[in-house]
Formats: structure tokens, C-alpha cells, sequence
């Protein structure tokens, strides 16, 4: 059997489901927190899908705060079949504010120097269980890096967030909106997403669709459960994707993050 193509990194978004509120989620998930919750079987099953058509450098676990999820050591657990399928690491990203039962540090200490949690401090009025997270971590010998998105917002990891401010309606005009795409970091950092079954260059095609109950335009993303398409029809969209050069149809409804934007501060809350 020939060999899958290596794909630089993936981030399954397993729920949407968050201990924070905040102002300016990339995901929405104040917006979006009466989505049904993903089941065990459908965040499964999307491993499974990304795993048919790839071989990855980076493979992520993100949310909302994957953490809230009762059953996290078993998608953990599913997951670890895929190790040597990873080139890097696997990874698992958290806010600080939720400590990992034994059953989620046990699963991830399977993985061995292969797995990495990036916690996103906001300070210990938010991330307020940072410190203790951090100590269970260690304690389990499990790989660990912190940005820090508080204090000063100059030295606040990349420098703050942005907002993305979807609109219902298109408000860039198609230069203005491939304008912003070819400056675009969330294109530059090659980092796609799993958002509830569908994968495309960034967030913002799945999220526009679920915040507007719209379907997201067919070319700017892909359904992983689309049984219509083969693996390798699936495969060569996503390609095709990973190296376009003209914006998302959804491009007009946002304002991208470039070295342009106003940055805020983090996680400033609802």
C-alpha cells in the first residue's frame, strides 16, 4: 500500500463547549453554545476520516476547552493508533482553567515525548488553574508550553487577537477580500481545521455557516462525510486548498487577521 501524503498540521475542534465567554472567539462559542454536543462516535470517526486521506507533521485537539469533555480520554485513547501516523506530535490545547482527571493524564502519558499541551494563560483571573494544570503535568512527565496571553498587551503571545467580525452579508469587496487573504496568518500558518465534520484552510467558512445557518460555499471547504466523493477526490480538494492563491468565497465576510489589524487584548470576556 502505497504511502499517504504528509500534511503539515490539523486541528480537530472536538466541542464547543468553553469555560470562558469570550468577546472575540475565533470560534464563537458564546455565539454557538447551544450546538448539540459532539458525540464520542462522531469525534471518533472524524480521526478516523483525516487519518484515511493523511499522514501528519502536527495533529491538534482543540474546542472550546476539550477539557469539559467527560469522555476526552477516550477520543485520547482512539487516537493514540494513529502515533506513528504523526511525524512531530500530537497536541492538546486548554485554557488553564480545568485540571485533567487521572484518566485524561493516563492517556496522554501513552503518548509518550509525541504529545505536547499548549495551555493559553490568561492570567489568574482566568487561567485559574494554570499553576496547578502545569504541576500535573510535570508530574506525569508530560510535555507542556504556556503562551501567555496577559499583561501587557506588546507582550501578549502574537501580540493580542483581532476581530474577525463575520458578517450575514458580504462587506468586502472580491479585491479588498484577496487583498486580505494573500496577508492573511490564518492562511500562512497552514494550520486546518476540523469543525464539526468539515475541513477547510481556516475556521471561518465552517463557523459563517453555523452563526447564519448558511451553507458555507462548497469550494471553500470540505465534508469529510461526504460519501459522494472518494478518498482521493477528498485528498486532492484538500491539496488544491492548501495551495490556493484566490480567497474563500467567505473571505468577503471578514476581516482576516494581518499585520495590519488592530490587536486587543486576549480573552477579554462577554
Amino acid at each position: 500500500m502505497p504511502e499517504k501524503p504528509l500534511f503539515f498540521r490539523v486541528c480537530n475542534l472536538v466541542t464547543n463547549a468553553c469555560t470562558l465567554n469570550c468577546k472575540l472567539c475565533i470560534v464563537q462559542c458564546p455565539k454557538l453554545e447551544n450546538l448539540p454536543e459532539l458525540s464520542l462516535e462522531f469525534v471518533n470517526a472524524v480521526t478516523d476520516k483525516a487519518f484515511e486521506m493523511f499522514d501528519f507533521e502536527i495533529f491538534e485537539f482543540t474546542g472550546g476547552e476539550p477539557l469539559m469533555r467527560n469522555d476526552l480520554h477516550d477520543v485520547l485513547t482512539h487516537a493514540l493508533r494513529y502515533i506513528e501516523n504523526v511525524k512531530t506530535e500530537f497536541r492538546l490545547i486548554t485554557n488553564g482553567t480545568i485540571v485533567p482527571s487521572s484518566r485524561v493524564l493516563d492517556a496522554l502519558a501513552q503518548y509518550g515525548n509525541k504529545v505536547l499541551v499548549l495551555i493559553a494563560n490568561y492570567g489568574k483571573q482566568l487561567s485559574v488553574n494554570c499553576d496547578r494544570l502545569i504541576g500535573a503535568l510535570e508530574a506525569n512527565n508530560i510535555r507542556y508550553k504556556v503562551n501567555d496571553y496577559h499583561g501587557e498587551q506588546a507582550v501578549q503571545y502574537f501580540g493580542g487577537w483581532v476581530d474577525f467580525e463575520l458578517s450575514a452579508e458580504p462587506k468586502q469587496s472580491p479585491e479588498k477580500a484577496q487583498e486580505i487573504f494573500e496577508k492573511c496568518a490564518c492562511v500562512k500558518m497552514r494550520c486546518f481545521p476540523i469543525y464539526r465534520g468539515s475541513v477547510s484552510i481556516c475556521n471561518l467558512p465552517m463557523v459563517w455557516s453555523a452563526l447564519y445557518k448558511k451553507d458555507a460555499a462548497c469550494s471553500d471547504l470540505i465534508n469529510l462525510f461526504d460519501e459522494s466523493l472518494s478518498i482521493e477526490q477528498k485528498r486532492k480538494k484538500l491539496l488544491a486548498l492548501s495551495t490556493t492563491k484566490t480567497c474563500l468565497l467567505t473571505c468577503r465576510h471578514c476581516n482576516g487577521m494581518t499585520d495590519e489589524s488592530i490587536r486587543y487584548s486576549a480573552a477579554e470576556q462577554l
